[in-house]
């Protein structure tokens, strides 16, 4: 089945990776929405290298991976822990592959802050304590939504106390920050490791029921003291390979930030409307672009091998480096497009790009 119906002169518009911010609606394929004009900003939808931010909820959000990417890149950040000296949540970031999975389970924490939540502060691991509540972690899940599917971990800071200057542990790293007590960055709850021999002892969460700050979210959570004027330890965070992590990155909520780049490999883009887009970079190999208006395109870079564009619109249109061999250029009109070696096509009598390609 192809891409796209005949669309004459509309807009192109495509199936795709809707992702609903805030709602964690998301529906499945390749593109949504019309193809962005050069210099747009970034979106969850597009051609090139897309991006998708996903905030805080208080409630699990999805993704679903669009048709023919591979992998995709998670930049993953903590939540802060509670009180006036919450530690703050780490930073995880990790390449996936994604290949043949449908849907990425996406949780953001939540900050330990009661003010700022109210109703689920420290969603996703922030443990409680009698003074606060630790951060949580923010992580994202493949295959599942059991804390065994998590692949990227970004650890929740410890909650403070109430005692001044006892500062909550920051989430984050191999190993969480240790909670602080009248100034001394020691003497509140450990920061939680990889294998969960400091910290609660418990994956995902952070310790609660002690009288100082709850500990933070993460791979392994953070202690909770038993003093009330220590705070919280921060959680854990991982990645498979143990690197990507920074501890105390992170204030306020967490944040979940995807980044890919869509395969417009083989896709049918007969006749559409394709003036003024971005395509920089993009693999349209063997990509059907038969007579589709591509004036003001930018195709620099843009992998065309075996593309068909023949009768293709491609005045002021730009090819610079585009990868080309094998593609079908008949009756294309040519005017003032700058060729893939970086000649103008005007240079040529009659106007062309052949022998430039």
């Amino acid at each position: 089945m192809s891409l796209l119906n005949h669309l004459g002169t509309r807009r192109l518009v495509v199936i795709g990776a809707t992702v609903a911010l805030g709602s964690g609606v998301a529906s499945l394929g390749l593109l949504s929405a019309m193809v962005p004009p050069a210099g747009a900003s970034p979106s969850c939808t597009g051609t090139t290298t897309v991006t998708c931010t996903f905030s805080y909820t208080g409630a699990p959000q999805t993704w679903t991976v669009p048709q023919g990417v591979t992998s995709a890149s998670f930049d993953v950040e903590g939540a802060q822990g509670g009180g006036s000296t919450g530690g703050a949540g780490g930073q995880a970031v990790a390449t996936v592959d994604v290949t043949g999975v449908a849907v990425v389970n996406v949780f953001v924490g939540g900050s330990g802050d009661t003010t700022l939540n109210p109703l689920n502060p420290g969603f996703n691991g922030g443990g409680s304590g009698g003074a606060s509540v630790g951060g949580g972690a923010s992580d994202i899940r493949i295959g599942g939504t059991d804390l065994s599917n998590r692949v990227v971990i970004a650890g929740g800071g410890g909650g403070g106390s109430n005692a001044p200057s006892s500062n909550g542990g920051s989430g984050g790293g191999l190993t969480g920050g240790d909670g602080g007590i009248g100034g001394n960055p020691t003497g509140g709850g450990a920061g939680g490791n990889q294998t969960g021999t400091t910290g609660s002892g418990v994956q995902g969460s952070g310790g609660s029921g002690g009288n100082g700050g709850g500990g933070g979210g993460g791979y392994w959570g953070g202690e909770t003291p038993t003093m009330g004027a220590a705070a919280g330890g921060g959680g854990s965070g991982f990645t498979s390979s143990g690197t990507g992590m920074t501890n105390g990155a992170r204030s306020g909520d967490g944040t979940v930030v995807i980044t890919y780049t869509p395969n417009l490999s083989g896709q049918n883009f007969n006749k559409a409307d394709l003036s003024g887009a971005d395509l920089s970079g993009a693999n349209l190999s063997n990509a059907n672009l038969g007579k589709a208006n591509l004036s003001g395109a930018n195709l620099s870079n843009a992998n065309l091998t075996g593309a068909n564009l023949a009768g293709a619109n491609l005045t002021n249109a730009n090819l610079t480096g585009a990868t080309t061999t094998g593609a079908n250029f008949n009756k294309v009109t040519w005017s003032n497009t700058t060729c893939p070696d970086g000649s103008n096509s005007g240079a040529s009598n009659p106007e062309t790009c052949a022998g430039h390609l």
